[in-house]
């Protein structure tokens, strides 16, 4: 599992991706202008994102724009501060949820921590880039 926000279409191993496109979609996909975010890290994000936009799509598209895109990136940057605090992976996600194959995949806490702190304050930062030009988010499910 790579816990990090990928910016190079090169970097991606496989299609198993979330993928966030600034603008509205055109039907292109691994398009260089997107980030994206293995799909086993998302599940540990998933809830966030289901409570910040009731109409997420995991399998499907996703467009937010205006206040919802600033809404996700207070979301982003609250949890970031949860992962931050905890002191377990249990402090935060249940095992019996969604993310369970990604829990299982963390041996070192520590690191996963910060790594994930990092990934979730550089999506933030990407995400607010894209509404200062006042462009929509296209975020592309499984």
């Amino acid at each position: 599992m790579r816990i990090e926000l990928i910016t190079c279409v090169e970097d991606l191993e496989g299609t198993w991706y979330y993928e966030f496109q600034p603008g509205e979609f055109r039907w292109e996909f691994w398009s260089s202008n997107s980030v994206y975010l293995d799909a086993d890290v998302f599940s540990l994000l998933e809830p966030l994102f289901w409570e910040r936009i009731p109409w997420f799509a995991p399998y499907g598209l996703t467009t937010i724009s205006g206040s919802r895109i600033g809404h996700l990136a207070k979301g982003l940057g609250a949890f970031a501060k949860t992962v931050g605090r905890a002191e377990r992976p249990d402090e935060i996600w249940d095992p019996s949820q969604a993310c369970d194959v990604a829990l299982k995949q963390i041996d070192d806490w520590r690191s996963t921590r910060r790594q994930l702190g990092v990934a979730l304050h550089e999506l933030k930062r990407w995400i607010l880039a894209v509404k200062a030009r006042s462009e929509p988010i296209s975020i592309l499910g499984l």
